[in-house]
C-alpha cells in the first residue's frame, strides 16, 4: 500500500546505534518472517533467523519471548559494541548448558 511504502521509505537505520532483529521461519505474524529485516551495514545490524543458526529450534512468533536461543541474542547485543553476533552469543549458551 501506499501508507506501507512512505513508512518504509528513507534509512532503516538512522543513527549512531546498532540494531538485532531476531526472526524464526516458524512465523505466523510476521509474514514473511525475512519482511522483519532491516537493511543496513554489517557493523550495525545483525539479522538474526534462530533456524539458520539452531535448526531444532521450533519458536514462533510468541516462542521467541520465551526462547533461551533468542534471550542469548538479546544478551550479547548489549553487552558488546554493535549488533548480536551470533558465534559469541551461541558460545555461552553453550556453556550456560554444559555443552
Amino acid at each position: 500500500s501506499d501508507f506501507l511504502n512512505d513508512l518504509n521509505a528513507g534509512d532503516e537505520t538512522p543513527g549512531d546505534v546498532s540494531y538485532t532483529v531476531i526472526s524464526t521461519k516458524y512465523d505466523e505474524i510476521v509474514v514473511p518472517y525475512t519482511s522483519a529485516f532491516l537493511d543496513g551495514p554489517e557493523d550495525q545490524v545483525s539479522n538474526i533467523t534462530i533456524q539458520d543458526q539452531v535448526p531444532a529450534d521450533l519458536a514462533a512468533h510468541l516462542g521467541i519471548a520465551f526462547d533461551s536461543h533468542a534471550y542469548e541474542f538479546v544478551y550479547d547485543a548489549l553487552e558488546h559494541d554493535g549488533p548480536a553476533n551470533f558465534a559469541r552469543a551461541e558460545q555461552k549458551w553453550l556453556q550456560k548448558n554444559g555443552n
